[in-house]
């Protein structure tokens, strides 16, 4: 299921299996990133945004196994 018919179908576990989809993408691009030689500045920068990315991925993750859970 796409992010338009789960939210337009209400489904919480359609958006929230979306939201996961879509970070986990942003952290492979991070990684991707960070495995290439950039200056020290852009660096750290880029570091402190894969940490908030990966804090709200594995909040994510967490809603999502709550669901699980509570189906």
């Amino acid at each position: 299921m796409g992010l338009r018919a789960a939210l337009t179908g209400g489904d919480d576990e359609a958006v929230i299996g979306e939201c996961e989809r879509g970070e986990e993408a942003a952290l492979a691009e991070y990684r991707a990133a960070l495995g290439v030689d950039l200056p020290a500045s852009v660096r750290s920068m880029v570091e402190r945004q894969f940490a908030e990315v990966k804090k709200a991925h594995d909040h994510i993750r967490s809603l999502d196994r709550a669901a699980d859970a509570d189906a």
